[in-house]
């Protein structure tokens, strides 16, 4: 939550500063003159309403339905990286391009949930729960082949790799009905059924194979 503060706090800080000048009533061309101030406003407040929605539903508050947002997981998991970069820690590079979720995906907010909540585990609760880290940046990938996508993160405490407990995993294949989730000794690995997640076209005709992080 602290990452979303800073953010709503950030695009707060430009609306404020636009009805500030609009209370001056300069007229028309300040809209024009502060066009990339509105714009950049506008997609921070769509992008962070479906934030919101994501964790409160996360928390139990079915915010989303059956609405969905392309860039979900992009988003989501960007926001993740913000909150563990706050406790000194950080993911590997990004997919390139990142997947976009499709309407097949269980609700709106139930895939990236998953996979920032595997994250954080594999991160933040991986390196609590013994004394000391390999590292600070975890390993991680997101794969899309013929038969679907593959996320893999290595906990940055190996030792750790048991800390998904048998009720949060029972947990995840009820909100992710298809997808499965393999707990080994140093890689943890959510399966993610083909047509939940689709690569944009430009990245389809290049090589297969989407990956971040290895």
């Amino acid at each position: 939550m602290p990452a979303l503060l800073h953010r709503l706090a950030n695009t707060t800080q430009i609306l404020t500063g636009l009805n500030s000048l609009a209370a001056l009533g300069l007229g028309p061309e300040m809209w024009v003159e502060r066009a990339d101030d509105v714009d950049a406003a506008s997609e921070q407040a769509h992008e962070l309403g479906y934030l919101l929605a994501v964790v409160g539903s996360g928390a139990g508050a079915d915010l989303l339905g059956e609405r969905r947002a392309p860039q979900g997981l992009r988003w989501t998991v960007g926001l993740l990286r913000e909150g563990l970069r706050r406790r000194s820690l950080d993911l590997g590079p990004d997919p390139a391009p990142w997947p976009e979720l499709c309407p097949a995906a269980p609700a709106g907010w139930r895939l990236p949930w998953a996979v920032a909540e595997l994250i954080w585990l594999a991160s933040v609760d991986s390196v609590a729960s013994v004394d000391g880290a390999a590292g600070n940046e975890l390993i991680w990938s997101l794969e899309t082949g013929a038969d679907g996508h593959l996320l893999c993160v290595t906990p940055l405490a190996p030792a750790a790799a048991s800390v998904p407990d048998d009720s949060w995993r029972r947990s995840l294949v009820e909100r992710l009905p298809g997808a499965t989730l393999e707990c080994l000794a140093h890689s943890w690995r959510l399966h993610i059924p083909f047509d939940w997640l689709t690569v944009p076209a430009a990245a389809a005709t290049g090589d297969e194979t989407t990956t971040g992080g290895v």
